[in-house]
């Protein structure tokens, strides 16, 4: 999900003393869908969350949703450059690749391999992502 390597991350939510808490979100509470098919953090401190809903940003109070409207739908996997510091983000898709910056919504379709293409993930090479 992210240019850093794999690791294990171990979390004990129920030790009291770590001050950690425990919060599910799901369409009770704000998030508009209850499933996720991919997890990311940006390096300006979002939350982005894949589903089959679209992609949803959290900024730690509200969840706002792009979907198929914007250019961004049934995403299946995410790809964060740990290289990159203005926020970017891949999102692979059942229709193709979108790539998300401040500056918008670029959907990539550079060739006829990739337009239409029911992408299930997305990670990088040495020369660019794939």
């Amino acid at each position: 999900m992210s240019g850093v390597p794999n690791r294990r991350l171990s979390i004990d939510l129920t030790e009291r003393s770590q001050n950690y808490s425990a919060v599910l979100y799901n369409i009770t509470n704000g998030l508009p869908t209850s499933e996720a098919n991919a997890i990311a953090e940006t390096s300006d401190s979002f939350i982005w969350i894949g589903s089959y809903a679209g992609l949803i940003r959290y900024d730690g109070k509200t969840f706002e949703r792009m979907d198929s409207t914007t250019g961004v739908g049934s995403v299946t996997s995410l790809y964060v450059d740990s290289e990159d510091s203005t926020g970017t983000i891949y999102a692979a898709t059942t229709c193709g690749i979108a790539m998300i910056s401040p500056d918008g919504v670029l959907s990539i379709m550079q060739d006829d391999a990739v337009a239409g293409l029911n992408m299930r993930s997305i990670r990088a090479e040495y020369d660019g992502i794939i």
